[in-house]
């Protein structure tokens, strides 16, 4: 058969001149086509026909070949074609755009397999110093460890056994298999082995760390595992979680890979991400009789004889305090009891007096009632677990499987739901539907987060804040993903993955470094405003509550007779600007992380229900085209002299989520998620997240994330689609009705309401890549800095900028300092000065490029 490329493709020679082109394909075996009654045999009786005619024709050296051609057509000849020159569906005239023949394809290899080819002392912290570092060096343990390798300080530790043989075991007044005691170093001595040293960190922290599998199940000869029940558990748990999590080819991965791994085979094959050559040509099938692995006899199992009931032996009323009494009375002294008692009050007391649970009966996830939910069913109360214990199966599989990717920006937040109402009628811009009448109430989801930091980090880090508010409109969800500032960091979303890296992790180290975050920003001057507003007082907003939230993005309003303006949307705080100076805002990192969360989940229990004032900014076509600047520009605000604030209506949260995982971790938004009336404008970074988003939420929670329930449109049932089937369909998956279209079977059809069109515009210009690095970056700052903030104000963000910036080297902060002069001389002046008064404080002389060490070149004073 011929093989074609079917689409028009672009080419561009030397000079950078493009033709249209199509690829052609054709087989030098000559056309053999099967008739009906031929192909349904062979169905039949050789359903594998082409593969193995395929197959056996490389392998008996009939190597089949077919003749490359192209078609070609100039711009001029597609511009004035009388059909669209790009319609797949149609041929291009080989009398018109002949055949040009360029070379030869062949096949003369069939693949080898068909899937793919403290020795350093103990020591402790205190709450109080514990607390500190929490707030000013969270990375501490990361950084202590991998700052003592590199600098040669290599720790290690002694390894030692204790012995029990079978008899003591067996004779043992209390069961030597449960982990919740220890084997007294009296009656079993430590026997010392050796020595575990760590003198290499890791070239690249995901590659080394984050996919380092460990599994208990992982034993050698010579080494197998005991009754106790958790690690039976475990033996099955944690294998099947790096399944889960790396895929089942997670033992391919190199940092995982037995290092004698070209001595042995074993039948496991094919499977995601198989990075190995899958065996080649061995046997996947045992027994076998060509060659394939065999056993090795020399490495048996022990032997060893079980007897006993089997059934659920409860243990939790052994001896659960023998050995916890002889820990507080003859191991701690009085200060450590002491300080023991206090920090266990400090917690407990935030628990209530009681805790009761009602069901009506526990089952698994697949109905069946359970009559014994602390035990695992094992030969006799000490025996091992079994594998007939579906139970433990079933908790410890979907255990596993708990955890969805986090968001890879914005992991930390907090979601609240209520309602929007119009107060003020601006149909005259936009006839969407949440906007149709004053007094109309639709409901929201509404999701706050911090941005850089992962799911665990506190809440009062300096970070811009998400504010994305979800619609559930009658036509359809509209999602406003935005900040809690009007402006961001970058203009053209290409740079976006590189900007998100600077504010993440060091590949290597794992830690944040000032110089990727310094670096990337003084590169790209347009960053400058954002930095100004992220680093003034508010940068760290007190909680939610008290900030504002901003689409950001320039989006388009479209009105009933299809005329459209630019809009700008602002959601005004009810409850009043509030924010927390750095020293404050670390004490509350140290001792209440999750602040944010807490403050908005109390005050809605409370009946303090939070509300913000939406506002609109609107600019007319023409107002745009007249600009000097560019309106669709991320990094600038539309003055309020210019484009005054328009109000709306009210956003009004009264609902905590009942469950966090189902309606707040599973809440996707997404730019591209508009209705009839709101469009998406040219600014480059909303362009951009109208694929990001969405792709990501396919990747987090599944192609069908959207029948999903907080997800799924209000108006799901009156309404279809022609999507169909993938991972968890869960709403019937659209019964019979037809999944394509067009169809003739009373299947979805378009919408007959004028309303629901999308808007008609102009475009031209020529399609290139446009660097707008070099675009006005500083004017806007220039206000900001000299008419919107005061003079104390200044200091403030002068001082938080140089404390920062001078942890990075003195290159990088030199660039950065160029640029904060240009928006204003003291500016830049007041940030240096206020470096090196830091570093006169620290004693430290400049940065000093090294290797790989993440600490401070110091004086020797």
């Amino acid at each position: 058969m011929n093989g074609y490329g079917s689409h028009t493709f672009k080419l561009v020679n030397v000079a950078g001149e493009p033709v249209y082109c199509k690829f052609h394909y054709k087989t030098n075996q000559g056309i053999k086509n099967l008739t009906v009654e031929k192909a349904g045999k062979l169905a039949s009786e050789d359903p594998d026909y082409s593969i193995r005619d395929l197959y056996n024709a490389i392998e008996n050296g009939d190597f089949p070949s077919w003749t490359f051609y192209f078609q070609i057509m100039t711009f001029k000849e597609a511009e004035k074609h009388r059909w669209n020159p790009f319609d797949v569906t149609k041929v291009w005239s080989h009398k018109e755009f002949p055949l040009i023949r360029v070379g030869r394809l062949v096949l003369n290899r069939n693949p080898k397999n068909y899937f793919a080819e403290t020795n350093q002392g103990i020591k402790n912290l205190t709450v109080e110093k514990a607390g500190k570092l929490a707030s000013e060096d969270p990375d501490y343990s990361i950084r202590d460890l991998y700052n003592a390798i590199e600098t040669g300080d290599f720790p290690s530790w002694t390894f030692y056994f204790q012995i029990m043989t079978f008899k003591e075991a067996e004779k043992h007044r209390w069961n030597p298999f449960d982990v919740t005691k220890v084997w007294s170093h009296k009656e079993f001595p430590l026997i010392r082995v050796g020595r575990l040293v760590l003198n290499r960190n890791p070239k690249n922290y995901f590659a080394e760390v984050e996919q380092l599998a460990f599994a208990p199940s992982n034993l050698v000869p010579g080494i197998e595992p005991s009754p106790d029940k958790m690690l039976q558990a475990r033996l099955f748990s944690y294998a099947d979680t790096h399944r889960h999590r790396l895929g089942p080819n997670h033992l391919q991965i190199p940092v995982n890979c037995p290092m004698n791994s070209r001595h042995w085979g074993n039948y496991q094959r094919d499977g995601f991400m198989t990075v190995t050559d899958n065996q080649g040509g061995a046997p996947n099938y045992f027994p076998n009789s060509f060659s394939g692995p065999v056993e090795s006899e020399k490495h048996l199992d022990s032997k060893f004889s079980v007897s006993g009931d089997v059934a659920r032996h409860e243990s939790a009323n052994e001896d659960n305090f023998t050995q916890v009494g002889t820990f507080y009375n003859d191991v701690l002294n009085a200060d450590e009891r002491l300080r023991l008692a206090r920090n266990i009050a400090g917690h407990v007391i935030d628990a209530q007096d009681f805790i009761q649970v009602i069901l009506v009966f526990l089952a698994t996830a697949t109905g069946r009632p359970i009559v014994n939910k602390n035990a695992s069913v094992t030969v006799g109360p000490r025996g091992p677990l079994l594998l007939q214990d579906t139970v433990l199966l079933d908790e410890m599989s979907h255990f596993d499987r708990e955890r969805i990717p986090e968001r890879a920006v914005h992991a930390k937040g907090a979601g609240a739901f209520g309602y929007f109402e119009v107060t003020d009628d601006i149909r005259q811009y936009t006839n969407a539907s949440v906007f149709s009448a004053i007094g109309k109430r639709t409901s929201v989801a509404v999701r706050f987060s911090t941005v850089g930091g992962e799911s665990g980090s506190a809440d009062t880090v300096r970070d811009p804040r998400g504010f994305a508010v979800k619609f559930y409109s009658e036509d359809g969800n509209w999602d406003l993903v935005g900040n809690n500032t009007p402006i961001f960091f970058i203009r053209d979303g290409i740079l976006f993955p590189s900007f998100i890296h600077t504010q993440k992790r060091n590949p290597q180290t794992h830690l944040k470094d000032a110089d990727m975050f310094w670096d990337f920003l003084s590169l790209r001057p347009e960053s400058t405003h954002q930095v100004s507003f992220l680093f003034s007082d508010r940068g760290i907003p007190d909680g939610y509550r008290h900030m504002n939230g901003y689409g950001s993005h320039t989006f388009k309003l479209v009105n009933a007779s299809g005329d459209h303006v630019y809009c700008k949307f602002h959601f005004k705080t009810d409850q009043g600007i509030q924010n927390l100076l750095p020293d404050a805002a670390a004490d509350v990192a140290r001792d209440d992380p999750d602040y944010g969360i807490r403050d908005l989940f109390n005050a809605i229990s409370n009946g303090q229900n939070p509300s913000w004032t939406l506002n609109i900014q609107v600019m007319t076509q023409a107002q745009a085209e007249s600009l000097p600047w560019n309106p669709f520009d991320v990094t600038k605000v539309w003055p309020h002299a210019d484009f005054p604030l328009i109000r709306v209506g009210k956003m009004v949260l009264d609902r905590n989520p009942e469950n966090y995982f189902a309606e707040v971790e599973q809440l996707a938004f997404n730019p591209a998620n508009m209705i009839p009336g709101v469009e998406a404008s040219p600014d480059k970074m909303l362009q951009a997240r109208l694929f990001s988003y969405g792709d990501t939420q396919r990747h987090r929670l599944g192609p069908n994330h959207l029948q999903i329930p907080v997800n799924c449109p209000m108006n799901a049932r009156t309404w279809g689609h022609y999507q169909r089937d993938g991972f968890m369909a869960i709403n019937g998956n659209h019964g019979n009705a037809p999944n394509y279209f067009p169809n003739s079977f009373s299947g979805p059809s378009p919408s007959s309401n004028q309303l629901h069109l999308e808007s008609t515009f102009p475009a031209s210009g020529d399609v290139a890549r446009y660097n707008s690095g070099e675009d006005d970056n500083f004017s806007q700052v220039t206000n900001f800095w000299r008419d919107v903030l005061t003079a104390e104000e200044r200091q403030r963000l002068a001082s938080n900028i140089a404390g920062h910036l001078g942890n990075a080297q003195a290159f990088i902060q030199q660039r950065a300092i160029a640029n904060f002069s240009q928006v204003d001389p003291e500016y830049g002046q007041m940030i240096s000065d206020g470096i090196k008064k830091l570093q006169k404080m620290r004693g430290i002389h400049n940065w000093e490029q090294t290797t790989n060490v993440c600490c401070l070149a110091e004086s020797n004073i």
